[in-house]
């Protein structure tokens, strides 16, 4: 699936590039916070961001991880209305940064970049969907493994090198599950050959991924984790 800026044409690129300015965002930085008002766009250059949203109990929600290409901020842009979450720099980054109401008056007067963010917007919600409609917690993080997977496969091959870009607590938070589910769903996709870790990497076996997708597993653990929705 093309990011952000991957859909806009040249000329919607330059006249993106000539309303904003461009910076370095330090490792930790916060580019928005949530319950801000929506004075800034911005479209990521280089880099990783998180984007999490935290509860009144103080419980952080990682609900994606962004990186080239993508754009953070558009939602609130368009609706003038608080932000809902929080963008956090994961590493240095580098931006373009948008001011929110000009962002809005050259979106919606130009096609190009309107069918980009409609674009962008309901695949977001459709990944988010997925996520949530997965049946247990092995289910969900396979699902998560394949959204990052197919965003990463640019050269279209049958293996792909991902780093999802967040610490393992992180990753299962984004997954929708605890620390040790996700741990035991990794490790049972990397003994039947679908994942290796490497690192902070995963390397993935996409034929065996979409099989693991599409079989319908006996085994008690998993019947388990279905019930009890772990």
């Amino acid at each position: 699936m093309d990011n952000f800026w991957q859909l806009l044409d040249a000329t919607a690129q330059g006249a993106l590039s000539d309303l904003g300015r461009y910076r370095i965002v330090p490792d930790t930085h916060s580019l928005m916070l949530q319950g801000d008002a929506p004075e800034r766009v911005y479209v990521i250059m280089e880099g990783r961001v998180k984007v999490c949203m935290v509860t009144d109990r103080g419980k952080e929600t990682v609900l994606d991880v962004l990186g080239p290409g993508d754009i953070v901020g558009e939602l609130e842009a368009v609706d003038h209305r608080p932000r809902l979450a929080s963008v956090v720099a994961k590493g240095m980054i580098k931006v373009l940064e948008l001011p929110g109401e000009q962002f809005r008056k050259v979106a919606l007067a130009s096609p190009e970049i309107s069918t980009a963010l409609l674009q962008v917007m309901s695949g977001r919600l459709r990944a988010a969907n997925e996520i949530r409609g997965a049946r247990s917690a092995r289910d969900r993080v396979i699902e998560l493994l394949h959204q990052i997977a197919h965003r990463e496969n640019h050269g279209g091959g049958a293996e792909v090198a991902i780093n999802p870009g967040v610490t393992s607590e992180e990753f299962a938070n984004w997954a929708g599950t605890s620390r040790g589910a996700a741990g035991r769903a990794l490790s049972w996709l990397q003994g039947r050959g679908v994942i290796q870790r490497l690192g902070h990497e995963i390397k993935v076996n996409l034929e065996e991924l979409h099989k693991s997708m599409s079989t319908q597993t006996d085994d008690p653990g998993h019947a388990r984790e279905r019930a009890n929705g772990s």
